[in-house]
């Protein structure tokens, strides 16, 4: 019921299909939680210049194995953002 519950919300917020559609699907699911960083960040991006990544602003449970997955992931969004909003009409960046 909670894989269906996150599948539709992901859904809702746009994640492709192929991400969603094996969530309906599943029997059994154990959950592990992570982003323990306690108190939550209010905010990733300090002076205007400096962006938290990875593990510095979501920690993971140490046994999850996940601190440098979830660098690699960020730093993906954030080249994609980069790329988007940045780039002027000669592909050179605007900031």
């Amino acid at each position: 019921e909670q894989c269906r519950k996150l599948a539709d919300t992901l859904r809702n917020d746009g994640w492709d299909e192929s991400y969603t559609k094996p969530l309906e699907s599943v029997v059994q699911a154990v959950r592990v939680g992570f982003c323990l960083l306690r108190p939550r960040l209010e905010k990733w991006v300090y002076f205007d210049r400096v962006v938290l990544i990875g593990d510095s602003c979501h920690v993971p449970r140490p046994y999850t194995g996940m601190g440098a997955q979830m660098g690699i992931e960020d730093v993906g969004v954030v080249s994609a953002l980069l790329q988007a909003l940045c780039m002027d009409e000669n592909n050179s960046f605007d900031i």
